[in-house]
């Protein structure tokens, strides 16, 4: 009951604050979640326990007056029954969708993801279609926050992540802290899928005592030159993540600097349900570490 009082309540200043924030639920009216969300948001709160192609009009009427929506999924219903619908609701509305799926399951971001071709990234099939698996319930008000906010600032086929350095396990920090990104240490470029892990990481080295900057790329073409090669002239160090190594070449064309940036490599089937969150943070730590 705390962690949904502390969803609704998160996402309760943001609607005050924000006219144009609609809240759309994935989950069925049995959950009793719902009835929070519903005397919350009221007229800006749908309940899309049964998404198809029916939503896709309705939205479409939205589309003419808002340019975002948030897509909240439990237990990943949307990656798993659901995702159809979604990329062809992507394809069909001049929306930028962001979908935050809280509780992702492994599996179904390993099949929706990285099947059944590991280089074939959902960024690339589709433009508008942000996705972001957060950890635990904060580190989820922290994303939407920064959506609604346009803390993630949004370039050209860009996204960068404006991060508060903190631990997102610890549901009792102030959902209203600003959310700030620094560091001239270590430089972080990732994409896809990889970003959620990469924001672990992140906060990682900061408990380290290590400042690190991410700089996600939603989209792996039309790189934004001029942020890249921003995020490697201020940092010491910079990593590029990658699920395999069809990206490299095309990220270091785009850096005139004369900081080299260290790829690390990732095995497609290290995210599978048997290797635990900890243990890929873990891995990657240790990589950039040992430089």
């Amino acid at each position: 009951m705390d962690t949904i009082k502390t969803m609704i309540q998160g996402f309760t200043d943001l609607a005050s604050k924000h006219q144009n924030f609609y809240i759309f639920d994935a989950d069925n009216q049995s959950y009793s979640y719902t009835q929070y969300f519903q005397q919350q948001f009221r007229k800006r709160y749908f309940n899309i326990g049964n998404l198809d192609r029916a939503l896709i009009p309705f939205l479409a009427g939205i589309a003419t007056t808002h340019t975002k929506i948030i897509l909240i999924d439990y237990n990943s219903r949307l990656l798993n029954q659901h995702f159809t619908a979604i990329k062809e609701l992507a394809c069909e509305l001049p929306l930028d969708i962001n979908l935050i799926s809280l509780e992702a399951h492994q599996q179904a971001i390993y099949n929706q993801f990285l099947l059944p071709t590991p280089h074939l990234s959902l960024a690339t099939q589709i433009p508008n279609l942000d996705i972001y698996t957060p950890a635990n319930t904060h580190e989820a008000l922290l994303t939407a926050k920064a959506i609604v906010e346009n803390s993630i600032a949004t370039y050209t086929n860009i996204t960068l992540h404006p991060f508060l350095h903190t631990t997102f396990t610890d549901q009792s920090k102030n959902l209203d802290h600003q959310l700030i990104t620094t560091g001239d240490d270590i430089g972080i470029i990732t994409y896809g899928v990889l970003s959620n892990y990469a924001l672990s990481l992140v906060d990682r080295l900061h408990q380290e005592n290590k400042n690190a900057q991410l700089l996600h790329l939603p989209r792996l073409t039309n790189f934004n030159k001029k942020l890249i090669t921003q995020t490697v002239n201020t940092c010491k160090q910079t990593f590029f993540l990658e699920i395999n190594d069809e990206l490299t070449p095309s990220i270091a064309s785009t850096v005139t600097a004369n900081n080299t940036i260290h790829t690390i490599k990732i095995d497609p089937t290290f995210f599978r349900p048997q290797q635990n969150r900890p243990a890929i943070i873990d891995y990657l730590y240790n990589q950039i570490t040992s430089y």
